[in-house]
């Protein structure tokens, strides 16, 4: 072989095996994802471009939520409610007319028993069945529903369901896990469900005299004003209820600023000299204000509240552009 052939050979070797260490090094890295990759330096915009994006900021507020203890449920129909105390009126009204009866025949048989025995007899009968009907209606009451309705007098406990039948007010029954329990109950709670544009604030009524043969877990009732076209007899809510002990620090960010990539949650903090930095965060728990999170963000900090998603784009096409 002619020494020229030679030569030739050992650079084709030497070349095809720096091939393929380069090949196998770089086949030992793991695969970046683009979210990586592009969100790693940020996005740095001149003032003609920020205008012309319209770009709007806020600076972070910091704050403190208590811990909270999730509860799912129901809003409940008033309904077989209102039967029941239509049921109750009737035998307090009942009774009423019975005990009437029986201190009438009571005075005319007292004067030189006018009326006979059977008659007395007859009417104290009558009294004692009312009487039945009228407890037997306020144990249910009171088993079915809640002590508290059967602390309300007749005309305030009306006055209660009337209010839950137009909806003026609404009843949730929230339920924990089974196995769970709370120390004490909170005064309020958040209620949230599908379709809500912000949560809703309901307060304790009392808790659940029963418990679902299903789920076997400790319930509790909260009363919501109303009206309210989302919280509908039967629809499913999510009650969170306030825990004791020290509140978690966080900070509030407000709903436009969060943008939604790859699953993940993110906004754009805002840099000196128009750097944007895009960052992943926690979206605890959403207020009136906005997000709460408990991500760690630098203090002081300002998020883009307005072309959030002009940015992502910008920087998803400069990471194209440098690939």
């Amino acid at each position: 072989m002619k020494p020229f052939s030679i030569r030739f050979l050992a650079l084709a070797c030497a070349l095809a095996a720096a091939f393929w260490a380069v090949a196998a090094e770089e086949a030992g890295k793991p695969a970046e994802k683009p979210a990586e990759a592009a969100h790693r330096d940020g996005l740095t915009l001149d003032a003609e471009a920020r205008a012309r994006i319209g770009l709007a900021t806020q600076p972070l507020v910091a704050t403190n939520l208590l811990a909270e203890t999730v509860a799912y449920g129901t809003v409940l129909d008033p309904s077989p409610l209102a039967l029941l105390d239509t049921e109750l009126r009737g035998a307090a009204a009942g009774l009423a007319i019975a005990r009437i009866q029986e201190e009438r025949e009571q005075a005319l048989f007292a004067q030189n028993q006018i009326v006979a025995r059977p008659a007395l007899e007859t009417a104290m009968l009558q009294v004692q069945t009312a009487e039945t009907r009228h407890e037997t209606a306020l144990r249910r009451l009171a088993t079915e529903w809640g002590e508290p309705f059967l602390q309300l007098d007749s005309t305030n406990r009306h006055a209660l369901i009337a209010r839950l039948v137009r909806r003026e007010s609404i009843l949730i029954r929230a339920e924990l896990p089974a196995g769970e329990n709370l120390a004490t109950h909170p005064a309020q709670a958040r209620v949230t469900t599908v379709g809500a544009d912000h949560d809703r604030t309901a307060a304790w009524f009392c808790e659940a005299p029963t418990v679902d043969a299903r789920t076997q877990g400790t319930a509790f009732l909260f009363q919501a004003p109303g009206p309210d076209t989302v919280l509908r007899p039967g629809a499913a809510v999510t009650v969170f209820l306030a825990e004791g002990g020290a509140a978690k620090a966080g900070n509030l960010l407000p709903r436009e600023a969060v943008i939604r990539y790859l699953g993940q949650a993110w906004v754009y903090l805002a840099g000196a000299e128009g750097h944007y930095q895009r960052v992943a965060v926690s979206l605890d728990r959403l207020t009136d204000a906005g997000w709460f999170t408990t991500a760690t963000l630098p203090a002081g900090t300002s998020v883009v509240t307005t072309g959030a998603a002009i940015l992502l784009s910008e920087e998803l096409k400069a990471q194209l552009t440098a690939d």
